[in-house]
């Protein structure tokens, strides 16, 4: 009863204090069921925070979404490292006020970096300085005429011209466009395209736009080169070539060659800047027998004519009533023109092919021990 009477007295007072406004220490009084643990801090302060979005480039005349590979478009801001791919457009980043950098980069190898600045309690809005192009060649390659192998002479080569396309930017430098592909490029470059020679255009790029367009026609394809033609008279021959002779057509101009045929054959070759020749070389020495030049007509085809010399052996005459009988020899042909020995040495039953022209043929021989010759004058023009 006294601790029942003594708790009822401190509630009397407890409530007597309240009433009277004292200060009250509850600690040792309150049980366990009445305490609170749910802690709702607050500050008073205001936040230096601010938004970054990044907006979703749109260009205007193209869907969105169809800007594909090889155009990834990559943007690094604020510690965030995303792609066209994966960027969440218009989701705000959120940043401390301040100065902040977007490094923006195109798989075309352009990459800038970029200023941004985060201002308090704001959202700053940042576009992307890029534009989109599609640019189309109806030709990219042009080379030079088909042309058919000359039988002799030079084979004229021709450049082969490639399209071309570039992008010159002060953010970025140089960059290489590809064709008929839509790519992303910063809108501050210039692009330049053409043709290795030829007329060639450039174009400014502008912010959030789509271009579309058309590159020069190829440069026309040039002409073949003229041709000249050759018609060889290969001339009958009685006897056999006391060795191969090798006689052939070739240009001063350097190129291929060819052999004087075994039949009257038509040769041709490319007019050459140069002059053009048909050359007899000796079959006794290698020597050169005489040259012709060719003439280079594009409209009348050369006509030449070769000639032959065959020297048969000597045919001798018996004194004592018998049968002729025939006698070995050497002969020598000398040009008449200009003194040229031609062969010198060949055994007579054989014989040589010439140029047509004067010559003066000699036949070196002996009979019963003496020494004998024979001339001969021969115009085979």
């Amino acid at each position: 009863m006294k601790r029942f009477a003594t708790t009822a007295f401190a509630l009397a007072a407890f409530a007597s204090m309240i009433a009277c406004g004292a200060e009250v220490d509850t600690d040792e009084d309150l049980s366990s069921s009445e305490q609170h643990d749910e802690i709702k801090p607050t500050d008073k302060d205001k936040d230096k925070y601010g938004d970054l979005i990044i907006d979703q480039w749109k260009f205007s005349g193209l869907p969105v979404g169809e800007i594909v590979d090889p155009s990834t478009i990559r943007v690094i801001a604020g510690g965030k490292d995303t792609s066209n791919a994966t960027l969440k457009y218009d989701e705000p980043i959120h940043l401390m006020e301040g100065d902040y950098t977007v490094s923006v980069y195109t798989s075309n190898g352009g990459s800038a970096t970029l200023p941004a600045k985060v201002t308090r309690k704001k959202k700053t809005h940042f576009t992307l300085p890029l534009s989109a192009i599609q640019l189309h060649f109806s030709d990219t390659i042009v080379g030079g005429p088909a042309l058919s192998q000359a039988d002799f002479g030079v084979v004229p080569t021709f450049p082969t011209l490639s399209a071309y396309a570039n992008a010159v930017d002060s953010l970025a430098g140089t960059v290489n466009v590809p064709f008929d592909q839509t790519v992303v490029l910063f809108s501050t470059a210039k692009l330049t395209y053409g043709w290795e020679s030829g007329t060639e255009k450039s174009s400014s790029l502008t912010t959030n736009k789509f271009s579309k367009l058309l590159g020069p026609s190829a440069p026309a394809t040039p002409a073949a080169p003229p041709m000249f033609g050759v018609k060889v008279e290969v001339p009958k021959r009685a006897l056999p070539n006391y060795r191969a002779q090798n006689h052939y057509f070739s240009c001063a101009t350097g190129g291929g060659t060819a052999y004087l045929p075994a039949a009257s054959a038509k040769l041709h070759a490319f007019v050459q800047s140069g002059e053009c020749t048909f050359q007899f070389i000796r079959a006794s020495d290698g020597a050169v027998g005489g040259t012709e030049v060719l003439t280079q007509s594009k409209s009348k085809t050369q006509s030449i004519e070769v000639k032959r010399i065959d020297v048969n052996d000597v045919d001798v005459k018996s004194e004592t009533g018998g049968p002729n009988y025939l006698v070995n020899g050497t002969f020598k042909v000398v040009d008449a023109t200009n003194s040229q020995v031609i062969v010198d040495g060949i055994p007579t039953g054989y014989g040589i092919d010439v140029l047509p022209g004067k010559y003066y043929v000699e036949i070196n021989y002996v009979v019963t021990g003496d020494d004998k010759t024979q001339k001969f004058t021969l115009d085979l023009r």
